[in-house]
């Protein structure tokens, strides 16, 4: 628990300086045909294709519109992800393979049209066309460099072997996939809720749902903190991780944290996006007008890394060795959701009619595949057939391609949930936490969950995650309490940052100050 006083502020470099939506609150009952929970690129980008299809529209956020994941992303809008399609051909077939990158292609072309759209009505979100890259520097992986550009071919993808690019470096190979493209995710989150506004969506910010409930044959959307609702034929969950239990999201995903910061350099950005096939895995892209960079890596499982600052310090160190680096100008985390077999989570939630969908498991590559999830559950609340919904099935429990990481990540979550409880027995005392630090700490005989900020001030929560009862630990890079069984996520007092927990942790009173 070593204190860092030097730390600061982590923010993204989309979200630094751009300004924040002022979308009214829910402050009466509201009805709708079709209620989107979650303001991020799924979720307003199916509330409006549905609100241009005739639906009447609302989308509800709990917090601020493209402030969540999106506003975290690298911003990467393209079909080519890392090493996946020679994955997809042995672990399901060929026609599994053409579909994904068919969905993605055509999510991505969908993305390029609004994004032209909103430029045009003065939302630029700098959106350019690039090449992606998967690229190796080790001569014995070049094999499985070959196998991607062949698999990606069969899969109609315009994929090429290069063993030269723009990169300060010499790689051994990589897959190619020219007009691709990258934008500003916040500013083109703020495109789509400008274009759902002018098109009579409902936005409503501050307005976390806590609950759905079936109610005659409509569905109804319960705020937690106050009794107002959204009455709606079908409910779409865009929030990540569906916060309903009952569709078992949380067992069959397992929560992924990765670590970016932007760079400005002294020279030219490489044109290109490029993400390495070795690990660790480093994705880099460069900054509108070519400025500088972002680079992400450093992915663990949430809530279970000693020291994440030392994730930060991993980067910076990496990215000052491989480019001529000016400066470090923003630092930030981000989470995503990774599916036992690969592929994301579209369409009806199990359990339950086509009233209520979802989309998650994006596996880091959210951006295309979330405009290909809006046109599959467009259809979906039309109650339309779309091509791409079988290999997308949120109800699939396909055995053969998820057994051996779901018995893993299940396995993983069992042992959190009694390890941490073990290793709390021999918790320090609440006196030696000192000014900036976070953990477990025993205060008066009990177990607690304490931040003692800057100022001496202690925070004390239950050290109990809402969600299922696993035990938080502390993120000393975000100071956060952060779950490691389902990835819920705490500020240092105890308010939900991100779900699947809904609730607060409990408040803990706590010795006198020192």
């Amino acid at each position: 628990m070593a204190a860092h006083p030097g730390d600061e502020q982590r923010r993204s470099v989309w979200l630094a300086d751009a300004p924040r939506t002022q979308f009214p609150t829910l402050e009466q009952h509201h009805t709708v045909d079709v209620a989107v929970v979650g303001g991020g690129i799924t979720g307003l980008t199916t509330a409006l294709l549905l609100q241009r299809a005739g639906s009447r529209v609302a989308v509800l956020e709990a917090g601020r519109i493209g402030c969540g994941v999106t506003g975290g992303s690298t911003a990467k809008v393209t079909s080519l992800h890392n090493l996946i399609y020679a994955r997809l051909e042995r672990q399901f077939d060929r026609q599994a393979a053409r579909t994904y990158a068919e969905a993605n292609q055509i999510g991505l072309a969908q993305a390029a049209a609004l994004a032209e759209e909103f430029a045009a009505a003065g939302d630029d979100c700098a959106f350019e066309r690039a090449s992606a890259f998967t690229y190796t520097c080790q001569p014995d992986r070049l094999d499985a460099i070959h196998q991607e550009v062949e698999a990606a071919r069969r899969a109609g993808l315009p994929a090429r072997f290069v063993d030269r690019t723009e990169l300060p470096w010499e790689v051994s190979g990589a897959v190619e996939v020219e007009d691709q493209g990258q934008f500003d995710p916040y500013r083109y989150c703020l495109g789509l809720a400008n274009a759902c506004a002018r098109d009579g969506v409902a936005i409503f910010e501050n307005a976390r749902v806590h609950d759905v409930e079936q109610e005659v044959e409509e569905r109804v959307c319960r705020l937690h903190d106050r009794d107002v609702a959204v009455r709606a034929r079908h409910v779409v969950v865009a929030t990540l991780l569906p916060f309903l239990d009952r569709g078992g999201f949380f067992a069959r995903t397992y929560p992924s944290r990765s670590y970016g910061i932007a760079a400005t350099l002294d020279g030219p950005a490489p044109a290109g996006m490029y993400i390495s096939a070795d690990a660790p895995t480093r994705s880099v892209r460069r900054l509108p007008e070519g400025r500088g960079i972002v680079v992400v890596g450093e992915e663990h499982k949430v809530g279970q890394d000693p020291d994440t600052r030392q994730r930060y310090a991993d980067l910076e160190a990496w990215t000052r060795s491989h480019f001529p680096v000016r400066s470090i100008d923003y630092r930030w985390s981000a989470q995503d959701y990774m599916a036992a077999d690969g592929i994301p989570y579209i369409g009806r939630m199990p359990g339950e009619t086509f009233q209520v969908l979802t989309a998650t498991g994006f596996n880091k590559w959210g951006l295309s595949t979330a405009t290909a999830a809006a046109l599959i559950l467009r259809d979906a609340v039309q109650n339309r057939e779309h091509p791409w919904a079988s290999l997308f099935d949120a109800t699939r429990v396909d055995l053969l391609a998820s057994a051996r990481k779901l018995i893993e990540e299940n396995a993983n979550v069992a042992k959190r949930f009694i390890g941490d409880r073990l290793r709390s027995l021999a918790s320090p005392d609440l006196d030696e936490l000192q000014p900036g630090e976070g953990g477990i700490v025993v205060d008066h005989g009990n177990r607690v969950a304490a931040y003692r900020d800057e100022a001496g001030n202690v925070h004390a929560c239950s050290p109990v995650c809402t969600h299922m009862g696993c035990f938080v630990q502390w993120n000393a890079a975000e100071r956060s309490w952060d779950c490691p069984c389902h990835g819920s996520r705490f500020d240092y007092r105890g308010e939900v940052l991100q779900g699947p927990a809904l609730h607060p942790l409990e408040r803990k009173g706590h010795a006198p100050e020192r």
